[in-house]
């Protein structure tokens, strides 16, 4: 009796232990992925009864918001939760719905100590006061970044060069002493429509989300494009079987602020969704051959 009361406390005790993240600090204690992408926080940030979405994480690793879909009995989402952990010094904490005022804003991360966020039709910033505690966000400049212009995602550099996509073209901005300059169209994209954009730190490259005529059986996929000049791109180029799974939705592309890591959803057919991972060191097979290539596949 001692030992089946002992066995069921282990295994409720193994139980807890894959749900909660390590006591290390930078991505929940986890090592980068670097042979395939695997879920991101499973049990914790990614668990099964729901689907999880854009993911920013701070320049650190010690910190991270992120979108929970719930999902109905048919498989529709019903609700949405914006969410945030932070590690503390000991340990990460449990999952909290927003941060004031800053978490409403969405944050994207530039480096330890700034975060830029596009809230009520402008750009705002926040600064790190200490190892946990970020002012409330000071407004930069007029910028709507909202639905109701067509932007359906954005991301910005570490020289604060702002990326969005609107209305499916890639567009781009600078933050200059407190002002957002003016936005340019960007060569390389011709024909090709995206909704969601991950962008490198240093903005050599991004990843893009899409759809091509003839590729996944009509699934959505992440794309890459490597910069030319200043408003030149290669046209994206579909990412391998590694990143883009056959017959499921492979999107919501993010790059980490360290440009270690990348970032992205994978869905099925049952609309179950979770974060995946890896380095981006896997992207560098794509680079050569790539640079004189700036026309649409035939």
């Amino acid at each position: 009796m001692i030992t089946k009361l002992f066995c069921e406390a282990l295994l409720l005790f193994s139980i807890f232990s894959c749900n909660r993240p390590s006591t290390q600090p930078k991505y929940l204690g986890n090592e980068i992925p670097f042979n395939k992408p695997e879920i991101f926080g499973k049990g914790f940030i990614s668990v099964d009864s729901t689907g999880e979405g854009i993911i920013s994480v701070t320049a650190d690793g010690e910190a991270m918001y992120f979108v929970r879909y719930y999902k109905d009995e048919n498989g529709e989402t019903n609700g949405v939760r914006s969410l945030y952990t932070r590690f503390n010094g000991t340990t990460w904490t449990e999952l909290k719905d927003k941060d004031r005022e800053m978490f409403y804003k969405t944050p994207q991360f530039v480096n330890d100590s700034l975060a830029i966020m596009s809230s009520n039709e402008a750009i705002w910033k926040s600064t790190r006061q200490n190892d946990s505690i970020w002012s409330k966000p000071v407004f930069i400049d007029s910028l709507d970044l909202g639905q109701k212009t067509g932007v359906t995602d954005w991301g910005i550099t570490k020289t604060l060069e702002l990326f969005y996509v609107q209305n499916g073209d890639l567009k781009t901005a600078q933050i200059d002493e407190g002002k957002v300059l003016e936005s340019n169209s960007n060569e390389g994209f011709k024909d090709f429509k995206t909704r969601h954009i991950g962008v490198a730190p240093n903005g050599n490259y991004l990843i893009c989300d899409g759809f091509i005529e003839g590729i996944n059986n009509g699934w959505v996929d992440n794309y890459i494009s490597f910069r030319i000049t200043d408003y030149e791109w290669t046209y994206p180029v579909h990412l391998d079987s590694l990143i883009n799974t056959k017959n499921q939705g492979n999107y919501l592309p993010r790059i980490s602020p360290d440009g270690e890591v990348f970032f992205f959803s994978r869905q099925d057919s049952l609309n179950n969704g979770d974060i995946y991972w890896i380095s981006t060191r896997e992207f560098e097979k794509y680079k050569n051959g790539l640079q004189s290539n700036n026309s649409p596949p035939r």
